[in-house]
């Protein structure tokens, strides 16, 4: 398919050109310190639509869902899809840990040959947050509060109550707008502080922030708390910095069954909401037929509730060794735990009612820690200025995981905060206790060089190596940038350009696989047998355990290329400024779980053979293309200052380039959902088709209806 994409923003806004907070940044990524503003809750928020060739979108109004965030186009369909957080030059952690109204700027790295510099973790683009904190002396005191509300600006048009009647739809005597019942207006509320002061040889900062949202359905909402504080201390004569930071998230959430949404738009309007004389329903109206619920009864008696808290903290120093010689060490530990409960009652009719009731609850703890020491030079040899970056370290990351499930109450009083009021019964597919544990280990050693040979003329390169221990041998991967960068102001007729510079890039990056144990042959526990088949017995039940997937010593990480060409220009006197890039990227080796024949000989793992129908294999390759334009206006006219940006992204969608990781087995055709989750392949509209673009929907077309009410498709 020849499908291009066209992405147009245009809005009263400027995007400053400030200093890079990365010194293998390219002159292409700016940090960006003007945001949007409104009911803003999350970071993502504050710079969509401003930057060309980054894609940031929400599907549906559910404030508890995360913007999606895509850095020129699709580099995995794997979920490991987002971009790398750097926050305060702390490396992989994440944009919940901080508040949007602590956030002084960000940038984003887009080309490949910068985001080598961050190896298997780069592919998806980089971005970095800097907060606020004070730079001088004078001190920085701020409070705010506001509240804003959220209303539904359009809604589907559906069928009253005179017109389903007039198409022959059953009666039941009420008038009922299912949207109107079902929503209201939400209310957001936000206060939050800022201390901070640098005090001669001291710098600290203190901020704390609240946010109390409602979502458009009542049972939608989030309650978050973000607090920091950090300290900046200099030592022996200013040679030496230390600091720490701590950052405190506390948040909670209620969420709404997506099913819901269908039923506000299709649910019969003549249906009243409520029928006391329906006690198995609990007093709502419902309907013996297939897959159609009443939705304020959804709302009502289903219950999803998670509480989210994370402790991130990180200590660094920074040593003047000689004069442009520094010695940097930096350790950072991140704790979070997720803990989470639903509930489905028992007069519940999508489900409670089929189990009497069902509860479940759940917690996740996960623990990085990142340790990394480097050194940085600055030196001028024969006229060149150098900057030299060698370092190394590592990270290590531990996920815990429980969940439980019963069903059978007889009451609903106490939801999921009491299970043992559950009947544990032998329905193997409503009840489970589960329980998990993985961890991983990313040792690295990277460098840069970055040489400023004249005014004009400046390059830079980049090298990493990375090995992963979720791959069987602990595989090590090597990834290389170079960019290169020339002004044209001093060599052609200026005019009234005040500035015009070429840059060109070319480089590598990777991306982890979403989970350490995909390469390796596991046991994962079954259903549960009786193995007398005696149901007067039971101390003879027991789980068995089956092959998760088969062993792929072969499986290494996914990995991206570049190239990258740009022009930045600026005429000064008429206050405009912008920039072209144009790139080609290839993603090569993406994981994919392929089926395969049990007991077929393995090709990955010569000798053995397939004991379970799965395989994860690096089987998938993807490309793509774009352009990048972007136009920025300021003018101060009297006490006016006016400015404006236009962007505008052009690519050609990601082209599914190879699918299938044995060479006598092509896959030409496979399906997958639009997350692209690992093996989903049940969505038979997505449609994944060799040498097309990536995640087309196919779907029957309507040629036409006959007087007959006969259908034509194709």
């Amino acid at each position: 398919m020849t499908t291009r994409l066209l992405l147009l923003t245009l809005g009263f806004f400027t995007l400053l050109n400030t200093a890079s907070a990365q010194h293998t940044e390219p002159d292409s990524a700016k940090a960006t310190t003007k945001f949007n503003q409104g009911n803003i809750y999350d970071p993502l928020q504050l710079i969509q639509g401003r930057i060309p060739g980054v894609s940031i979108t929400r599907s549906g109004g559910d404030i508890n869902q995360d913007f999606q965030i895509r850095i020129r186009g699709l580099n995995t369909i794997t979920p490991e899809n987002r971009p790398l957080i750097i926050l305060d030059n702390m490396v992989g952690v994440s944009l919940d840990n901080i508040d949007p109204n602590d956030i002084e700027s960000i940038t984003i790295i887009k080309e490949n040959a910068a985001a080598a510099l961050y190896g298997m973790r780069g592919a998806n683009g980089v971005i970095i947050v800097t907060s606020k904190r004070a730079r001088t002396a004078e001190p920085m005191v701020s409070a705010h509060a506001s509240t804003s509300i959220d209303r539904i600006g359009k809604t589907y048009d559906v069928l009253g109550r005179d017109a389903f009647l007039a198409l022959g739809g059953p009666d039941f005597g009420a008038n009922t707008d299912w949207i109107e019942e079902t929503t209201q207006t939400g209310l957001s509320e936000v206060a939050g502080f800022l201390i901070s002061q640098k005090l001669d040889k001291t710098t600290f900062s203190m901020s704390a922030n609240y946010r109390n949202i409602e979502g458009i359905i009542s049972p939608s909402f989030q309650k978050r708390l973000n607090a920091r504080f950090s300290v900046e201390q200099l030592l022996f004569d200013d040679k030496l910095k230390v600091s720490g930071q701590v950052f405190i998230t506390n948040s909670e959430s209620g969420t709404v069954n997506p099913l819901a949404f269908r039923e506000m738009t299709t649910y019969n309007p003549t249906a009243p909401i409520f029928d006391a004389s329906n006690t198995a329903s609990g007093g709502y109206f419902q309907q013996n037929i297939f897959d159609a619920f009443n939705p304020q009864a959804i709302l009502d008696q289903q219950e999803s509730l998670q509480e989210n808290k994370s402790f991130l903290i990180n200590f660094s120093a920074t040593y003047e060794v000689l004069a442009g010689l520094n010695l940097n060490a930096s350790y950072t530990q991140n704790n979070t735990n997720t803990f989470g409960g639903q509930y489905w009652s028992r007069n519940d009719w999508a489900f409670g009612r089929n189990v009497s009731g069902a509860g479940n609850r759940s917690t996740v703890d996960q623990l990085t820690e990142i340790v990394d020491f480097s050194a940085n030079y600055e030196k001028t040899l024969k006229g060149i200025d150098f900057n030299f970056l060698l370092g190394g370290g590592y990270q290590n990351r531990e996920n815990e995981g429980f969940s439980a499930q019963v069903t059978q109450f007889l009451f609903d009083a106490q939801t999921f905060n009491n299970l043992g009021f559950g009947a544990i019964t032998s329905n193997q597919f409503a009840n489970y206790v589960r329980s998990s544990r993985t961890d991983d280990r990313l040792n690295s050693i990277y460098g840069s060089v970055n040489a400023q040979f004249s005014e004009n003329f400046s390059a830079y390169l980049n090298l990493r190596s990375d090995t992963y221990s979720g791959f069987i041998n602990n595989k090590t991967g090597l990834f290389y940038g170079i960019g290169l960068e020339y002004n044209l102001i001093n060599v052609l007729e200026q005019g009234k350009l005040s500035n015009l510079s070429l840059h060109a890039s070319y480089g590598t990056s990777g991306n982890l696989p979403p989970s350490p144990n995909l390469a390796e042959s596991f046991r994962v526990p079954s259903f549960p047998i009786d193995i007398d088949g005696d149901a007067n017995t039971t101390n003879d039940i027991s789980v068995p355990g089956v092959e998760a997937q088969s062993r792929n010593p072969l499986l290494q990480w996914e990995q991206t290329r570049e190239f990258n060409l740009g022009l930045d220009f600026a005429l000064g006197t008429l206050g405009l400024s912008g920039s072209i890039d144009y790139f080609t990227r290839s993603s090569e080796d993406i994981i994919l779980q392929e089926f395969v024949a049990i007991g077929s000989p393995n090709a990955f793992d010569p000798g053995n053979f397939h004991s379970t129908s799965t395989v994860y294999s690096n089987g998938i390759d993807i490309s793509t293309a774009g352009l990048e334009f972007t136009l920025n206006y300021q003018q101060a006219i009297g006490r006016l200052n006016w400015q404006s940006s236009l962007n505008v992204t052009k690519y050609q969608p990601n082209t599914l380039d190879r699918a299938g990781a044995f060479s006598n087995n092509q896959i030409s055709l496979f399906y997958g959902g639009g997350s692209f989750s690992v093996g989903g392949r049940s969505n038979v509209m997505t449609r994944n088709i060799l040498g097309e673009a990536i995640g087309d929907l196919y779907a029957p077309r309507l040629i036409s209806v006959n007087d007959n009410g006969s259908v034509q498709v194709s």
